[in-house]
């Protein structure tokens, strides 16, 4: 808390040097007055760069230093600062369940469930992803964001405090392909293999590469024979 005191004439009184926590717009610390201190005209600042007047004020965290001074009746040109402090404002992000199908990537279209709010006017979005790309059940989900910005798309994220909580009920099934082999001739070479390749029905996940073969049942010389 911070006096302006004169003798004769009370106090006046700004709250600075307590903290309030972010919640998204300039606020006025709050200003009183006691005694026979008046109020006439005030402003405070937040130095060096920028002037706030009346009841404007910073809105993103840290430690700004305050200064009030007061601009007309008797006291004109009495002023004194402080320490005005705004820290973040805490959330959570808890990862949900998701299941899908083998795609080459770690991604997953469930999103995250936030605990506490954002900030007036403040907008997040949020995404989660597995702890690997392999086919597998209990796999991890891990929450993260993707942006909070605020109604003008200035970036709010650093005024938060944000819990990660993961998520062990990812799933990832099989990507489902058939292979179908392919009719082959050759002359009897005492192996089973075959130079022809099998034809795939469905495709691969991006970025995978399969290779492919067929063999002959026996080795043996005949007609019909299983490929």
């Amino acid at each position: 808390m911070l006096f302006l005191s004169k003798v004769g004439v009370g106090q006046l009184s700004i709250n600075v040097g307590v903290t309030k926590t972010y919640n998204g717009f300039g606020q006025n610390p709050g200003f009183t007055s006691s005694g026979t201190a008046t109020l006439y005209e005030y402003k405070y600042y937040q130095q060096p760069s920028n002037t706030y007047i009346g009841f404007l004020a910073p809105k993103n965290i840290g430690a700004y230093s305050v200064k009030i001074t007061l601009m007309d009746g008797p006291d004109v040109g009495f002023s004194d600062s402080a320490t005005y402090n705004i820290i973040q404002k805490t959330i959570t992000l808890t990862a949900n369940a998701n299941t899908k199908v083998y795609d080459g990537t770690i991604s997953a279209t469930s999103t995250p469930t936030i605990t506490g709010s954002l900030a007036s006017g403040d907008i997040g979005t949020y995404s989660e992803t597995y702890d690997t790309k392999t086919q597998g059940t209990g796999k991890i989900l891990t929450p993260s964001v993707v942006s909070i910005v605020d109604g003008t798309s200035n970036v709010m994220t650093g005024n938060y405090s944000i819990t990660y909580v993961t998520n062990s009920n990812g799933v990832i099934t099989k990507l489902p392909i058939t292979l179908t082999a392919s009719a082959n001739t050759k002359v009897y070479d005492g192996t089973i293999s075959a130079t022809s390749t099998p034809t795939i029905t469905g495709s691969l996940a991006s970025g995978d590469i399969g290779t492919y073969s067929e063999t002959y049942d026996t080795k043996t010389q005949g007609t019909g024979k299983i490929l």
